[in-house]
């Protein structure tokens, strides 16, 4: 199980989302590597939530999205329109993420399932949260 979260991070349009203060990191079938990637390692299914407060820098649309071995998830992809430059916004994205046994690290053949979120609209600044959790 892991909790990680940044307070006030500066983001650019297309900027990965960073993870700066790690709450919880409980065993071994998910870990974070460096401060924007989530690694789950053994098989399984795993909920993912995950929580932007965000200030866009012009009005219109902030958007999130969710990508797993660096595809961009389309249900994973959550906007909220009409953001003022005023007002912070909340997007969340709540979703499970399957990790089939020759999808992880314990696997000779593969390399583990790997989660990254994107700022994909026009937030500059946000408070983010992700909670990772194996469910089974």
């Amino acid at each position: 199980m892991i909790q990680a979260y940044s307070r006030a991070l500066p983001l650019g349009i297309d900027g990965i989302v960073s993870f700066n203060s790690v709450v919880m990191d409980k065993g071994c079938a998910d870990a974070i590597v460096g401060t924007s990637t989530i690694q789950l390692n053994k098989a399984g299914i795993y909920k993912i939530e995950f929580h932007a407060e965000a200030l866009a820098v012009t009005a219109g649309t902030v958007a999130f999205a969710m990508s797993v071995n660096g595809v961009e998830k389309a249900q994973d992809t959550t906007s909220i329109t009409g953001a003022t430059t005023t007002s912070t916004v909340t997007v969340p994205i709540v979703t499970l993420v399957q990790v089939r046994n020759t999808e992880c690290k314990c696997s000779c053949k593969t390399e583990p399932t790997t989660i990254q979120f994107e700022n994909i609209g026009v937030a500059t600044v946000s408070d983010v949260n992700v909670v990772v959790t194996k469910v089974c």
